[in-house]
């Protein structure tokens, strides 16, 4: 196979050097004429040198992301050892139906040098997520390879990439309006339990819904902060905001919380919630409420010993990043009104575009404004099972801190 090649300006080599997978479209010097968008192409330095090989994308910022750093051919067998490479990591994970967890992450994108394929298992179920049009153009190499690796424990592949497009317009919309490529529906098989399935966590069972739910259906890059979580709450009240389907909650009544309250504004994600609480079987501790968090957080004339903040990403464009902290300001200046000393806040941000040291300022504006002295316990990250590429520090998209009060 002969693929396009594209050239990049001498002395704009260095990051693909340093194993950085992205190129950025001003470092171009030449791209061949009617080269199509989602193509795999070849980047040479201006020397001749090949750099790697990835998928092209026509008018963005972005131009190539690399999913090889030599010549490679891209075919069907190069795609099934990328996916045993991402499985076996997760086997030395302890992860698996053997594992800890039946359920997590199997591929992370740049973490896991496959750019623009996010995958997640759910036992023997899997939800992907196209994030690129080069990805969607071999989606069925990628559903023939995660098979072909896992064999019979496949029970179904279901496509969750309708809402990851971003600006379609610059894609041959001709082709999803078609239907050939799917965005939305499964790919491989059927779930056996309608459009979700049980998993198992760290001894907890929770329902995933990936048809209906938010992202995969859950967010699997908790795991260890839920795991963190049951063992700092024994006889503590706590508050859940931006619940969900309840993993912080059902975490904090495992470790033997002596109350916990869930906020979500969703009435579906409310509905998930109660049906993980009925089957992990007590719920005379818990009560949810369905209602924006920052709403609740100013009404509420409770008083909590932990609360857990964990909202959607305020901030998906970088013009969204002013407000967006100042969203976090408020947020966790409310919170931190609603503890008393000694209490802990247990606070995230999933914005990529939100800076580790942003959010720690954001934090310090926020204890400032509520008039509290406030103490670092420890960091808190994405799990292993969404690895950081560590020439690629845009992948540690989760920050978190876990907080005490004085």
């Amino acid at each position: 196979m002969s693929l396009a090649q594209v050239v990049i300006k001498k002395g704009r080599e260095g990051s693909l050097r340093g194993r950085h997978p992205w190129v950025f479209s001003g470092a171009l010097s030449r791209v061949p004429e009617g080269l199509k968008d989602g193509a795999a192409v070849e980047v040479l330095a201006h020397d001749g040198d090949c750099l790697g090989v990835g998928h092209y994308a026509l008018g963005k910022s972005i131009a190539v992301k690399l999913f090889a750093f030599e010549r490679v051919e891209p075919d069907f067998e190069y795609w099934r050892s990328k996916v045993e490479r991402a499985i076996a990591y997760r086997a030395r994970l302890n992860l698996g139906p053997a594992g800890v967890t039946d359920s997590y992450r199997l591929i992370h994108g740049e973490g896991d040098l496959l750019p623009g394929l996010i995958v997640d298992r759910y036992g023997s179920n899997f939800v992907v997520q196209f994030h690129s049009l080069g990805m969607h153009l071999i989606q069925e190499q990628i559903v023939a390879a995660l098979s072909a690796s896992f064999g019979n424990s496949v029970q179904s592949i279901y496509n969750k990439s309708k809402d990851t497009l971003l600006d379609t317009k610059q894609f041959d919309t001709k082709q999803f309006e078609t239907g050939q490529l799917s965005t939305e529906g499964y790919l491989y098989g059927k779930a056996e339990t309608g459009s979700g399935t049980l998993i198992s966590e760290n001894g907890i069972r929770f329902f995933v819904d990936w048809e209906k739910g938010q992202k995969t259906g859950f967010f699997l890059d908790q795991r260890d902060n839920r795991l963190l979580l049951r063992s700092i709450v024994q006889g503590k009240h706590v508050l859940n905001t931006f619940c969900y389907s309840g993993g912080f909650t059902l975490a904090a009544l495992e470790g033997g919380a002596a109350s916990v309250d869930s906020v979500d504004s969703s009435a579906a994600a409310i509905s998930l919630l109660e049906r993980n609480i009925l089957e992990y079987g007590k719920n005379d501790r818990h009560v949810g409420f369905c209602e924006d968090s920052f709403r609740y957080l100013e009404r509420t004339e409770k008083d909590y010993d932990l609360i857990i903040l964990d909202p959607p990403a305020f901030a998906k464009h970088r013009q969204d990043l002013k407000n967006a902290l100042r969203g976090y300001q408020r947020l966790n200046t409310l919170a931190l009104k609603k503890l008393g000393r000694g209490g802990r806040l247990m606070t995230y941000s999933c914005s990529q575009l939100v800076s580790h040291d942003d959010f720690r300022f954001t934090l310090a504006l926020a204890g400032a404004q509520a008039g509290r002295n406030i103490r670092i316990i420890t960091e808190l990250n994405q799990a292993a099972c969404h690895p950081v590429n560590l020439a690629h520090p845009e992948g540690r998209y989760l920050k978190g801190l876990l907080l005490e009060v004085d």
